[in-house]
């Protein structure tokens, strides 16, 4: 599941588009979050859209990776907090283990492969954090985990 609802309001451009569609080193971020998933082995994907859907989805039915089935999920409320988006996607996991990813987080693809690789009871969930050091500016906008040894015990933008 990539969530891709968001008008990205954090990222400023002159024209309002989808952070989605700007490109990085040559490729839109959003593709490049589905070549990842990919190389990950993901196979299937569902994307969940909302601000300027026809344009993101129109994206990825244009130049998606071979090798992935997609199908496309509808958040009508994408101003909204990203467990909304989520919902949205809902219906096509299917009770099934997934992956949940932002398609404006870039990743290297070695980390959902470990992430997959892992055994992990059906009432847990695994995360990856990035956990270097971050100027202040950056950390001041970015979600936050409090942990407790290895387990996630608060996360939100709002932490210290």
């Amino acid at each position: 599941m990539i969530l891709a609802a968001g008008n990205g309001d954090r990222f400023h451009n002159l024209t309002h588009d989808s952070k989605l569609l700007q490109p990085l080193l040559g490729q839109p971020i959003l593709l490049r979050t589905l070549d990842a998933a990919r190389d990950a082995g993901i196979r299937s994907v569902t994307i969940v859209v909302g601000y300027q859907a026809e344009r993101v989805r129109a994206l990825v039915e244009r130049a998606a990776p071979a090798g992935l089935a997609i199908s496309f999920a509808f958040n009508p409320e994408w101003r909204l907090e990203n467990g909304v988006s989520a919902l949205a996607a809902k219906p096509h996991v299917h009770g099934h283990r997934f992956a949940l990813l932002m398609g404006d987080h870039v990743f290297e693809p070695p980390v959902l492969q470990r992430l997959l690789r892992l055994e992990v009871d059906r009432h847990e969930s695994l995360l990856a954090v990035d956990a270097r050091d971050v100027p202040p500016d950056v950390a001041e906008e970015a979600t936050k985990v409090r942990r407790d040894g290895s387990r996630i015990v608060a996360i939100g933008k709002e932490l210290t």
